[in-house]
């Protein structure tokens, strides 16, 4: 497998590159051969736009006198599904129904269980669970212990006993807090009594956990990923996994453009990692 990584701050011209890319190799490939991801829903339906928009075809056309219209047409269907978020991806190749997922509702039974997890966000209004994990205080640590080093207690203790004072108080809850509801949290994800849906509720990074541990490796020829310094730990495990049978991986991104630190994105790995 070939590596490639694409850096540049905005404006540079990285998703006009990477959709050039995929006309390169929707001329060898099929559609579902090549995937496409980001880190957003609105980022990966721009990088869809953008490949499927006329006017850039037509550009890559003319300058590299080839006809790729029909061949992308033809893609249209494909690259509803093969072009997505990384979690969007594992959530289909984990077959999990839409209800499984954690949502604010789960929030709003959490604290009916405990009401420690509104503790500090009596004035915070959360409407969407991306701005719950970014905001809270304990998903916010929980994902950042767990992507660094997991989540049993051990792992907590270990990884709060790591931070600086300054980092605890971004935190607010005290550790032998912030494992109870880590306790409450899990238990609640697991139990159908508490949840009421059949099996359990997976949030974001279940889902690219248990994508690493059950899902096989696919069979496609190109990945491509968009915005790679948002990637954490466990994304970049399962970027590992998925292009384990690629014969080109790009990733492209700005190391300081990351808005996902707060779920423990490591921007420098980008440049490590390659």
């Amino acid at each position: 497998m070939k590596k490639i990584r694409i850096a540049g701050p905005p404006g540079t011209g990285k998703t006009t590159f990477l959709v050039n890319i995929f006309y390169d190799w929707i001329q060898k490939y099929s559609a579902k051969d090549i995937l496409v991801m980001s880190h957003t829903n609105a980022a990966a339906d721009h990088i869809r736009e953008q490949i499927l928009n006329p006017t850039n075809i037509e550009k890559y056309q003319k300058k590299n006198k080839v006809e790729i219209f029909y061949k992308v047409m033809d893609a249209k269907r494909e690259l509803d599904d093969n072009v997505s978020t990384i979690h969007k991806y594992c959530k289909d190749e984990l077959k999990t129904p839409p209800d499984n997922v954690f949502e604010i509702n789960d929030y709003t039974n959490l604290i009916a269980l405990d009401p420690l997890f509104n503790k500090f966000t009596k004035t915070i209004n959360f409407k969407y669970v991306q701005g719950l994990f970014k905001r809270h205080p304990f998903f916010k640590f929980y994902n950042f212990a767990r992507d660094n080093v997991g989540s049993s207690e051990k792992h907590l203790s270990q990884y709060y006993q790591s931070l600086d004072y300054e980092s605890r108080l971004d935190f607010k809850y005290p550790l032998h807090e912030l494992i109870r509801l880590t306790n409450l949290y899990n238990d609640y994800k697991n139990d159908p009594n508490q949840h009421h849906r059949v099996g359990k509720v997976l949030d974001f990074t279940d889902m690219v956990e248990d994508y690493c541990e059950i899902v096989e490796s696919p069979m496609i020829k190109v990945l491509i990923v968009d915005e790679a310094q948002d990637s954490s730990i466990i994304q970049r495990k399962a970027e590992a996994k998925i292009s384990k049978n690629c014969d080109y991986f790009y990733k492209a991104g700005d190391p300081d453009q990351s808005i996902f630190e707060f779920s423990g994105a490591d921007p420098d790995a980008f440049h490590k990692e390659f």
